[in-house]
């Protein structure tokens, strides 16, 4: 019998520790490695036509290529929409187009061509990221230029340029009551970001930062949109079909921004509680797992930013950490430290001042948790019966469900047991080996 089974076992024993301790990648906060890697998915603006083609001079043609490219001899921030033209006479018009907008094309041809009254072409759709057709119909240069600009996407760009790692933006409803409750509770989540309190603590297992390091101090701005403005029209549209179901409601509504505009899923009316603020700012805090965008919660919006270069800014500010190898060729003499951006520098003092904290048990805390107590928030309903939405429209996971760990702990002691017995099987077959 061989002698190499008790290494073996030794081996293996050894390795469960490792395999099963929780895989956080780094400790890269989310919204700093969506900066460096997440690239914004694009509106695409639908034409819709029998046997013709925009031509190259029309107006929103025109317009979505002057907002889409950045010359080289003249680079400039750019918007993330683009034309997709769909000829509804050809033999197979979705055909031709690029592989990833297929699904979505033939739904949205579909809708364009079928009904009760004969359909009207051409018409433009334009479509959310994630699928979903926010307007179908005219559309004009202005509205193009409306789709991906605004006085309050602008403030967004030029704050998370300006150094905030994330942007509450607060949609007002119909009550000024509960949007005075919702804009004192996102105040005092942003006074508990500014002190610590919401960032993890330093894992030094995962970076250079020293074992008594506090937590970071961050920046969260605030912003707060009227729904009936007609400057934010297609940012409110795009706001209300974040998530199926909620366009009809009148509740006002806190969405958190971050990294290149990715918009995360609302709290809405009752929902609006200190935790889920809480929550909201803590996913974009918390360290990456360094999955992919759309393994995440969210959506992108519409913008016009030169992404690279504040993500570039930020990778200058907070040296070599992972995720940003390739925007500072991974520089030696580098590290990622927990660096205090609460702290006002040149650039923060160009941002418009943030709104003074609130006490966590002022009135307007109070008028909300009243009515928590009387009321419990309506479950939305399943996508599947929103007539609107594509075929197995999703947004993703929840962010209850991305800022959960306890999957992640049982899916990794999984593979270590799987590991484990890959190694015991190793083992065993020494068992039936002949010394030489």
């Amino acid at each position: 019998m061989s002698t190499n089974l008790p290494a073996a076992l030794l081996i293996a024993v050894a390795a469960l520790p490792i395999v099963a301790k929780p895989l956080a990648a780094c400790d890269t906060p989310v919204y700093r490695y969506a900066t460096y890697n997440w690239s914004p998915s694009p509106y695409r603006i639908y034409y819709i036509a029998r046997g013709e083609t925009l031509p190259e001079d029309h107006p929103v043609r025109r317009t979505i290529a002057e907002l889409s490219t950045s010359p080289i001899d003249a680079p400039r921030p750019v918007a993330n929409i683009e034309l997709i033209q769909i000829d509804a006479a050809a033999e197979d018009p979705v055909e031709a187009l690029p592989p990833d907008a297929r699904g979505e094309a033939a739904f949205i041809l579909q809708r364009a061509t079928t009904g009760d009254e004969p359909p009207t072409l051409p018409r433009f759709a334009v479509v959310l990221p994630h699928g979903y057709p926010v307007y179908e119909g005219p559309l004009t240069e202005a509205d193009v230029r409306a789709i991906a600009d605004s006085p309050a996407r602008a403030k967004i760009v030029d704050m998370i340029a300006g150094g905030k790692a994330a942007m509450m933006l607060l949609l007002e409803g119909d009550k000024p009551a509960d949007n005075a409750a919702a804009e004192e509770l996102i105040a005092a989540t942003i006074a508990r970001a500014a002190a610590g309190e919401l960032s993890p603590p330093p894992d030094p297992s995962l970076s250079t930062s020293p074992a008594d390091a506090k937590p970071a101090r961050v920046d969260i701005g605030v912003l707060r949109i009227r729904r009936d403005d007609p400057a934010e029209k297609w940012l409110v549209m795009s706001l209300l079909h974040v998530e199926p179901d909620i366009a009809d409601r009148t509740d006002p509504m806190v969405f958190s921004v971050y990294a290149r505009g990715r918009v995360n899923p609302p709290a809405i009316g009752l929902g609006i509680r200190s935790e889920e603020l809480d929550r909201q700012v803590q996913f974009v805090l918390g360290p990456c797992a360094c999955t992919v965008k759309h393994d995440n919660p969210g959506v992108d919006l519409a913008l016009i930013a030169d992404w690279d270069a504040i993500a570039l800014a930020m990778a200058t500010h907070f040296g070599s950490e992972t995720g940003n190898e390739r925007l500072l060729g991974d520089v030696p003499g580098l590290f990622p430290e927990i660096i205090d951006i609460a702290a006002p520098t040149d650039v923060d003092r160009q941002t418009p001042a943030e709104p003074p904290a609130a006490n966590v048990d002022s009135p307007a805390n109070d008028h909300v948790a009243a009515q928590t107590e009387r009321n419990v928030e309506q479950p939305q309903s399943p996508a599947s019966v929103d007539a609107d939405a594509p075929p197995g429209f999703t947004t993703g996971m929840s962010l209850e469900e991305a800022t959960r760990k306890e999957p992640t702990l049982m899916r990794n002691v999984g593979i270590g047991v799987l590991v484990v017995m890959l190694l015991l099987g190793i083992a065993s077959i020494s068992l039936f080996r002949r010394p030489a």
